[in-house]
């Protein structure tokens, strides 16, 4: 049983359409832009006809940094820092399908999300270690891990019109246009629209 962490942001919208996991899962968990990504995500996996679903859990006491509006620890070297967010959302999906079987989280981190421990290779190995060790043994990939976040949209063959569904932004629930989030997609788009310009919307065969 996949099942992949679901912000309906670029990465892990690749995610879903090539892999069609069994469930996406969107986690509100006091995000300032929470009602944003569920909104995005929503319609993805309508259009993918996959199996969407929602968990509320609101941390936003614990949060730091851009994305619940408080200013970032001391220790945050970019402004949506949220200490221990990756850690606290695999924890979250894995707690959620303890009790079913042969569960593998999908995670959209790639080679770009290096800025911070949570987003790097040695990070996800090291959970994974962690997660299969504990009760009902629940793996954890990172498909994308050693990929560029441009090479891997490149990879996945995506349209650029299913691609324009997708959200980013770390500050509100419309993109604000000036976060590192909401920079990124547009930077990522436009790249992407310039070598596959001819793409349509279609669904996976």
């Amino acid at each position: 049983m996949e099942v992949l962490l679901f912000s309906g942001g670029i990465e892990s919208t690749c995610l879903a359409f090539m892999r069609r996991p069994d469930v996406c899962l969107t986690i509100d968990y006091g995000q300032k832009q929470s009602t944003g990504e569920i909104r995005a995500a929503t319609n993805i996996s309508e259009f993918l006809e996959l199996n969407h679903q929602i968990m509320t859990v609101d941390l936003s006491r614990l949060g730091s940094g851009q994305m619940v509006g408080k200013p970032a620890i001391k220790s945050a070297l970019i402004p949506e820092f949220w200490p221990f967010r990756n850690q606290l959302l695999i924890t979250l999906c894995a707690m959620k399908f303890a009790d079913e079987d042969n569960v593998k989280i999908i995670l959209g981190s790639t080679k770009s999300d290096s800025s911070h421990v949570d987003g790097t290779y040695e990070f996800v190995s090291r959970l994974r270690e962690l997660l299969l060790i504990q009760e009902g043994r629940i793996d954890l990939i990172a498909p994308a891990i050693h990929t560029s976040s441009l090479d891997f949209v490149q990879e996945s063959q995506i349209s650029p019109d299913l691609l324009d569904m997708t959200f980013s932004c770390f500050e509100a629930n419309y993109p604000c246009g000036r976060c590192r989030g909401c920079l990124k997609n547009e930077d990522l788009r436009s790249l992407y629209y310039t070598m596959k310009p001819t793409c349509s919307l279609d669904r996976p065969t």
